[in-house]
């Protein structure tokens, strides 16, 4: 039997990318059960996604072997969702009415309680 070095060349090549296989990747997956089937090393935690139901599972295993699985439902953010969320700056304007309301309130606080005052201005303190 003669040495063949194309084949010993084709097997080395398969071994080493097995080896280089990039863990932690999303794999999809079908359903709950195949979730649940799906094997891992102790220690590592994966992301499974599955497109047709719109979810998504987090599968870990600890290091003694025991499975944790965490279920999230995706939802798609639209333009409106994303223009009707909490801004993530503040306008100078709304920052210099903060600093008003919060002298008033330090004002009143500190023994200048003025008996005059109506409930009105009272109340927008809080507004």
């Amino acid at each position: 039997m003669a040495f063949d070095a194309n084949a010993f060349n084709q097997a080395t090549n398969f071994l080493n990318n097995l080896n280089n296989v990039q863990k932690h990747e999303i794999l999809t997956v079908s359903s709950l059960q195949q979730v649940k089937d799906f094997v891992m090393n102790r220690g590592d935690s994966y992301l499974l996604l599955d497109p047709n139901a719109d979810l998504l599972y987090v599968k870990e295993l600890d290091t003694i072997g025991k499975s944790t699985i965490r279920i999230f439902s995706i939802t798609e953010c639209t333009q409106q969702y994303l223009d009707n969320s909490t801004p993530a700056t503040v306008s100078k304007a709304d920052y210099d009415k903060l600093l008003k309301r919060l002298e008033r309130l330090e004002n009143n606080r500190g023994g200048k309680n003025d008996t005059s005052e109506s409930k009105s201005e009272q109340l927008e303190l809080f507004k």
